[in-house]
This record gives C-alpha cells, sequence and structure tokens, in this order.
C-alpha cells in the first residue's frame, strides 16, 4: 500500500564518473544496481536512455557574471569544483576524495568556505565547523548565512552561520540535500540502502515530514522556490520515474507525472541536486545536464557539462574535463519551450 499523505524528499546519486574528481558511488548507483538485480529494469531501457547530447552556442556572458566567474577562478585550487553558489558571491568549493576504482563507496568531500565577493579579486577560505571534514553535501541556504551539511556518518547539520555550532536536524540522510529558493525547507532521501524514502524538513519550525512511504527506491528531490512541490525520482514501479507533490489539499499524495513507456526523457542520477527554477528543473546525469520543462514533463535541451548551479536565473555547468564552466540563461529555454506547447 502507498501512503497518500503529506510528505518530502531528497536523494542520493548513482555511480558518475568525473575525469580528476574522482566521485565513487552515491545512492542512485546501488540503487541501480539492486533494481538491476531484481529484474525491474532491463539493461535495454539503460540502453536506449542514451541522451544524444545538443552542442549549443552559449549566449554572451553579463558583466556580473564574467566576473563571478573571475572572482572564482581566483580563489579555486586546481581540481576543485564549485559546489554551490550565492548571489553575493559566497561559495563552497571542494575537493572529491578518490576511492577505488569500481568501488560501492559513495562521493565524499573536503570542502571550503569563501565570504562573497564578485568583484573578480582573489579570496581566501574562511574557518568553518566542517573544516577538513569530510562530507557527503553542503549547501548554502538562499537569503540566508546558512549552510546545510551531510556528513559521512550521514547526519544533516544546519549551520546559522559558518562558525556556529552545528545544529543536528536528522540522521540517516543520503544526499544530495535540495534546498527551497525562500530558505525554509529542505528535502532528502532517508532511510537504509536501497530502502530509501523522501522526507522534508521545515528549518524554521524544525519539524520533519515523511514525504513517501512505501515508493523506495526513491532519490533526487527537487523542491520547488518557495517548496510548496516537490519532484523526485522513485523506481516503485520497475522503472525509475518523476513523481510530484504538491501543497494541495486537493492531491492525496504524490502522483506520477512521467510514463517512460511513452514519453521516454532523462531523470536525475547526481551527483548535483537538481535545479527548479521558475517553470523548469536542470540536472545531471552520466551524459550530461539535462533541462525539461515541468508542465508538461518534456525535454528542451540536453548540454555537454556536469554539477549545474542556479544564480542569477543562469545556470551554471562545469566542464567534466577540465573544470571549465559556461553561463546559460534560464530564459534561453522559454522559447523552447514555447514551441513545444504549440506543436502539442
Amino acid at each position: 500500500m502507498r501512503r497518500r499523505g503529506h510528505a518530502e524528499i531528497t536523494l542520493s546519486i548513482p555511480r558518475f564518473w568525473i575525469p580528476k574528481w574522482d566521485s565513487g558511488c552515491d545512492i542512485t548507483c546501488g540503487i541501480m544496481n539492486r533494481m538491476r538485480s531484481r529484474a525491474l529494469i532491463p539493461g535495454s531501457v539503460f540502453a536506449t536512455a542514451a541522451i544524444a547530447l545538443a552542442v549549443i552556442a552559449l549566449p554572451g556572458c553579463e558583466p556580473n557574471e564574467d566576473s563571478m566567474l573571475r572572482s572564482i577562478n581566483a580563489s579555486r585550487a586546481p581540481g576543485e569544483i564549485v559546489l554551490d553558489l550565492r548571489d553575493d558571491g559566497s561559495r563552497l568549493l571542494a575537493t572529491v576524495q578518490p576511492v577505488a576504482p569500481f568501488s560501492d563507496e559513495p562521493r565524499s568531500m573536503i570542502v571550503r568556505w569563501f565570504e562573497g565577493r564578485t568583484d573578480g579579486r582573489n579570496l581566501s577560505p574562511q574557518p568553518w565547523a566542517f573544516d577538513n571534514t569530510r562530507v557527503f553535501d553542503a549547501q548554502l541556504v538562499p537569503g540566508s548565512k546558512a549552510t546545510v551539511v551531510i556528513t559521512s556518518e550521514r547526519n544533516i547539520f544546519l549551520l546559522q552561520d559558518r562558525l556556529t555550532i552545528p545544529l543536528k536536524l536528522d540522521s540517516q540522510a543520503y544526499a544530495p540535500v535540495s534546498i527551497s529558493r525562500n530558505g525554509r525547507y529542505i528535502a532528502y532521501a532517508r532511510g537504509e540502502m536501497p530502502d530509501l524514502e523522501i522526507v522534508r524538513f521545515d528549518i524554521h519550525n524544525l519539524a520533519r515530514v515523511d514525504v513517501t512511504e512505501n515508493m523506495a527506491p526513491t532519490w533526487n528531490p527537487v523542491l520547488s522556490e518557495d517548496g510548496s512541490r516537490l519532484i523526485f525520482v522513485s523506481g516503485s514501479t520497475g522503472f525509475p520515474e518523476l513523481w510530484e507533490l504538491r501543497d494541495d489539499e486537493n492531491q492525496s499524495g504524490p502522483r506520477q507525472i512521467t510514463n517512460r513507456e511513452t514519453n521516454p526523457i532523462p531523470f536525475p542520477t547526481g551527483p548535483s541536486t537538481p535545479i527548479w527554477n521558475k517553470g523548469f528543473i536542470a540536472f545531471e546525469d552520466t551524459e550530461g545536464v539535462h533541462v525539461l520543462s515541468i508542465e508538461p514533463p518534456q525535454l528542451l535541451r540536453s548540454m555537454p557539462g556536469t554539477l549545474p548551479i542556479v544564480i542569477n536565473n543562469s545556470l551554471l555547468i562545469q566542464d567534466r574535463h577540465n573544470g571549465g564552466m559556461n553561463w546559460v540563461p534560464f530564459a534561453s529555454f522559454e522559447n523552447t519551450a514555447s514551441n513545444t506547447k504549440v506543436a502539442r
């Protein structure tokens, strides 16, 4: 039985190889292996799911985006990835820790915390509560100085600012964690592998709500800007599909919004948190970064790259081979979405 109640989300992702950024095997990796072993997903599904990546010409960057990139590059050590970025220039830069080849060990990182600056000048890392500590995820809370961290012990903590004593919110948490743009809600996968369910946590009221029940395996939740909607992946039907939960008294529980048999589209596999921006979601899989419209769910564009981050209504995409970065404005997807609706 599937509970038709209120709940929330987040989860980890599959094996994802980033050259020189050895990423290990996150939640999706273990989930996919188990789904294959249970014959829930035929091998042909994975073969046919490969997406041909579209090569696009990236629009010119705005001056503030150029200076932001200069500032990031000035502070980034060789091999570091941009884990998160705030409008004021505050950032988390991470070094992915090496794991043995073909290991099921999840991706872990050493994260450095930088104060905000967007003028291209060099920065020095600032001390924070998780200096030189291996973590599974860390995300800046929008509109505040707070940070959410999932430790290697799978505890999830809230720091009101970088030097405060961490407040433990929950345990058995799996990365990635999604944070609503209003800074109030977080969503993540919780439980024991592979039986992970999605939860949503109100960090203002310190209250957790179970979003799913008997829908495992679930992973990669993404919250809308105000946290009232939640999209995640569930393999409960035997295939990975996108599901959505709305804070709507007319909706009794999560509803399936994709059908792989009639309209196969990519689904998030990580390792980064999916992004919700207005009517679009952006996420990565092993092939690259994809942008979908939400209503209806349609693939709008696939791009080479990894680790997408949203800032100033633009998508920052990192090159998985050399660590380069490019901006793609979300406005560039609007015409594609309009054309898709007309075609339908």
